[in-house]
């Protein structure tokens, strides 16, 4: 791990199937404390990763924390390993009850509510969500509300809520160094998967309303979990606008959709006419990409029915249907 800043130390695990991300691990370090923020996948990668690191720096398990941001797995994925060590684990409480129920509620709640029909479903628990491939979340945890505060050698970090990206995520941010480790919430290049997995959420609100809240910290340093590092008040302000556009872009998109059906359409319908193809020819590419596609579809749906732009049904089987 490189040092970025004085006991702030920075390192990133690559990707090892084309379905994963590279992810960028953080640790404060001062020699009598350490805190990570994350933990990458459960992958051979992320294991060598931390036991080079845990080697290099002579860490000592008791003196040690992990900081969740979220319960995503490549962010939780080797929480396992630090509990084995012994080492304490935080997380917000939502998150924290989340990772041990996210993946039944995937492969079953939200594939409905988004509008996947039985077969397309069984699709994505083989080819994404086989509960094989997901180690259980069994760690112990210590759980946050936001607000908390962690005092790790000369910073003193609070807690702060970046919601959207998932119900809870948290972010650590230092005020005196303008530091603000952000996890999923703000991506150069990439526009974050506002999560929306029934009525009423309100996710893609609450997410702007939370990137506004960062814009007026005037962060100096912002330290994403995935893409590179923003260090600049206004290199921030920027990405958080550029992810702005993103979102208006597509629910716009999604709106003359709805507008030119002759009939409610579900997200995943939605999701086949921005691909241009039918259910039937979208199968044999069903993956990943395209269910968190459907997930930011929903949220758009939620979000033009926030500001009564489209109407809503709640279909027989569960599924949310809109309309013009």
């Amino acid at each position: 791990m490189k040092e970025l800043l004085p006991n702030i130390y920075y390192g990133t695990i690559p990707a090892e199937t084309a379905s994963q991300n590279d992810v960028n691990i953080y640790m404060i370090h001062d020699h009598s404390q350490t805190l990570f923020i994350d933990s990458g996948y459960d992958t051979r990668s992320s294991l060598h990763f931390f036991q080079e690191v845990f080697s290099q720096f002579h860490i000592r398990p008791e003196k040690t924390i992990l900081f969740l941001t979220h319960y995503h797995i490549d962010h939780t994925g080797m929480a396992w390993w630090f509990d084995q060590q012994g080492i304490d684990i935080y997380m917000h409480e939502k998150e924290y009850e989340d990772a041990r129920t996210g993946l039944a509620r995937v492969r079953t709640e939200i594939c409905r509510t988004c509008g996947l029909h039985d077969a397309e479903i069984g699709v994505l628990k083989n080819r994404v969500f086989d509960s094989t491939d997901y180690r259980p979340f069994f760690f112990e945890a210590k759980t946050l509300r936001g607000g908390e505060l962690l005092q790790i050698g000369p910073y003193r970090f609070r807690a702060v809520l970046l919601r959207g990206h998932t119900r809870a995520q948290l972010g650590l941010y230092e005020a005196n160094a303008g530091i603000l480790f952000s996890g999923d919430h703000i991506l150069k290049g990439i526009s974050p998967i506002v999560i929306t997995e029934g009525i009423d959420q309100h996710y893609l609100r609450t997410y702007y309303r939370d990137l506004s809240m960062v814009s007026s910290l005037k962060v100096r340093y912002l330290l994403p979990a995935h893409s590179r590092i923003l260090t600049s008040p206004q290199e921030v302000d920027e990405v958080i606008s550029e992810t702005e556009i993103s979102y208006a872009h597509l629910c716009d998109t999604v709106k003359q959709i709805v507008k030119a059906s002759a009939r409610p359409m579900t997200a995943y319908q939605t999701v086949l006419k921005i691909y241009r193809r039918t259910r039937t020819a979208m199968r044999p590419a069903l993956g990943l990409r395209q269910y968190l596609m459907t997930q930011k579809v929903l949220c758009a749906l939620e979000y033009l029915y926030d500001q009564d732009q489209v109407s809503r049904t709640i279909l027989s089987d569960g599924s949310l249907a809109y309309h013009y």
